[in-house]
């Protein structure tokens, strides 16, 4: 053969060892770990997109049973109880939807405890959602966010860290206060320009949605979801700047500065804080421990 003939440079198809994709694979194995059977073949039937999310459909046999398989997040549905992929696939988007729903009021037990109240409120405002037809109903949303919203400022300017403000903003004045709250949960300035604007944004948003006669579904599903954002952004800054704030060394400013314990030379368990960056120590405490 001539180098300069075409066919020189086709690339060679080599033959596949595999009798199924990556992604049949991982269904098998996810059929045969939830039924306890061995599986005998997957089949792709359908992908489908709704609202932005990919679902694909496989039909899957094993020896006693059939199987509709329906990932993101995966699960399985016997073909005795849904008879077509549609029926299933319907039935496994409701279910992701509320669970979605139900997750979407949920943020771990620390940051939560920040507001408890304002946590409370926005999930009442999720269930109104929920339940609303008309403008007047997304409109209802707008005064339930906006009530989360000021149970945060409230609960946040009776606390110690916000001390010494010598003339307050009114607690519905948002704005005021979280640019009072900024500077002090944390000194780095793109921090808190950027905990200001979320706050900010949403704030408008939610008073619009108040006010806004020919508010639909979109418009409350927004407001929503950028109340979400805004609480558990303070939230966790809120958390964090009180952790950083109980890790700093007072001489050096240091992280390195943690809880040491050691014994001391009467056998008793001592407990003193130190700066691995300076050495700076704080005098040592007896625990109460002794050796045995």
């Amino acid at each position: 053969m001539a180098w300069g003939d075409p066919a020189r440079h086709e690339p060679r198809r080599r033959p596949s060892l595999r009798v199924e994709t990556a992604e049949e694979r991982a269904i098998r194995h996810y059929v045969e770990l939830e039924s306890d059977e061995d599986v005998e073949s997957v089949e792709l039937v359908k992908r489908h997109r709704v609202l932005s999310q990919a679902y694909e459909a496989f039909d899957v046999r094993c020896a006693r049973s059939r199987w509709w398989v329906i990932t993101n997040l995966t699960n399985l549905y016997s073909q005795d109880q849904f008879r077509t992929a549609d029926e299933a696939f319907s039935f496994h988007v409701g279910l992701a939807m509320r669970l979605w729903e139900r997750d979407r009021v949920t943020v771990e037990t620390e940051p939560r405890s920040v507001s408890e109240t304002a946590w409370r409120k926005y999930a009442v405002a999720v269930e109104a959602l929920g339940e609303a037809n008309d403008a007047e109903d997304y409109q209802a949303v707008g005064v339930r966010l906006r009530e989360a919203m000021i149970a945060l400022v409230k609960d946040q300017a009776a606390h110690d860290w916000v001390a010494d403000i010598s003339d307050p903003p009114q607690l519905a004045n948002i704005k005021d206060w979280l640019q009072i709250f900024a500077v002090k949960m944390t000194s780095k300035r793109r921090q808190r320009a950027y905990v200001r604007a979320i706050w900010e944004k949403t704030w408008d948003l939610v008073v619009h949605l108040q006010h806004d006669s020919t508010a639909v579904a979109w418009d409350a599903e927004l407001a929503v979801n950028a109340v979400n954002h805004a609480l558990e952004g303070f939230m966790y800054m809120r958390v964090n700047a009180v952790k950083d704030g109980g890790l700093r060394c007072p001489l050096c400013q240091s992280h390195r500065f943690a809880g040491t314990l050691n014994w001391g030379s009467d056998g008793e368990l001592m407990e003193w804080d130190e700066c691995s960056a300076c050495r700076y120590a704080t005098e040592p405490a007896g625990t109460g421990v002794r050796r045995s």
